[in-house]
């Protein structure tokens, strides 16, 4: 019989030892409970992040449609003060347009990839910059000296040229293959 009590406490003590074994520790469970928090915290601001980009791509898409509807009704009533000018008017609004979508463009491409990319942003500048030297060169012919607007358009030339190296040097990075 007393081999039998020894092999029954010594069947308990191997279960005992494969229960501490299977069961996790302290710092494991911690570990576990961080994990947990992490990844909720995580979850939580990737939504918080989509619903801003939400907000702000309705906003963009919102300020678009009221431009392009007053660039509408703008050139159809400054038509009768001449066409040139309804156009001038209408170009600018138009540019302010494009600007927008651009924008919107980044948005997009934010949410799907949940990193914000240069590009789109790069374009917005160029727009921008082409948009200003449209509006110096039909609006201030009259108003300025020649050699300030040749000045203006010189340094806003370097600045559309800027930009367009910059998204080419982009363009380019992103085909080349990356190194380990």
């Amino acid at each position: 019989m007393n081999d039998k009590n020894e092999k029954d406490q010594k069947d308990a003590e191997d279960e005992r030892a494969e229960n501490e074994r299977s069961r996790p520790s302290r710092e494991q469970r911690a570990g576990d409970r961080q994990n947990v928090v992490a990844t909720s915290t995580t979850r939580a601001l990737h939504i918080a992040e989509d619903a801003i980009y939400a907000v702000t791509a309705v906003l963009l898409v919102t300020g678009a449609l009221v431009v392009l509807v007053q660039a509408i009704w703008r050139f159809a009533n400054e038509v009768d003060d001449g066409v040139i000018h309804a156009v001038e008017g209408t170009l600018d609004s138009l540019l302010i347009v494009f600007i927008l979508v651009e924008l919107l463009s980044a948005v997009r491409s934010a949410i799907a990839q949940h990193e914000l990319v240069a590009e789109p942003f790069l374009l917005v500048g160029m727009l921008a910059v082409i948009k200003e030297i449209v509006v110096e060169a039909t609006f201030s012919l009259n108003n300025q000296k020649a050699t300030d607007i040749a000045l203006k358009m010189g340094v806003l030339g370097g600045v559309v040229l800027a930009f367009a190296v910059s998204t080419l040097l982009m363009r380019k990075r992103e085909r080349e293959p990356e190194e380990d």
